[in-house]
C-alpha cells in the first residue's frame, strides 16, 4: 500500500494513528523511536492522543533506537524520550 502525504503534520498524524492502532491491538507492544528534532511533531501528536484518552503507552515498552556513550546531561536519547513522553 502506498500512502502519499502532503505535509509533515499529516505524516506525523498518520504515524501517530498507526502507533495508536498497534497499541489498541497489542497494548504491550515494543516501540523503538529515534530522537531529535525530526521526531518532535510525532511525540507531540502522541502526547495529544494520550491526553485525549485515544491511546495509552502505559503497558508498552519504549526505547531509543540509538544511544550515545558519554552524552552530555539532558542530551541522551533516553532522557529525550522520557521528556517527550512525560509531557
Amino acid at each position: 500500500m502506498k500512502t502519499i502525504v502532503r505535509s509533515r503534520t499529516e505524516c506525523e498524524a498518520l504515524a501517530a494513528a498507526q502507533i495508536g492502532g498497534l497499541l489498541a491491538r497489542k497494548p504491550d507492544a515494543v516501540l523503538a523511536f529515534a530522537t531529535g528534532r525530526s521526531m518532535k511533531g510525532l511525540f507531540e501528536e502522541l502526547q495529544t492522543n494520550c491526553a485525549a484518552g485515544a491511546l495509552s503507552l502505559k503497558n508498552a515498552v519504549v526505547f531509543a533506537v540509538t544511544e550515545f556513550d558519554g552524552a552530555a546531561p539532558g542530551r541522551s536519547c533516553r532522557e529525550q524520550l522520557a521528556a517527550a513522553f512525560a509531557g
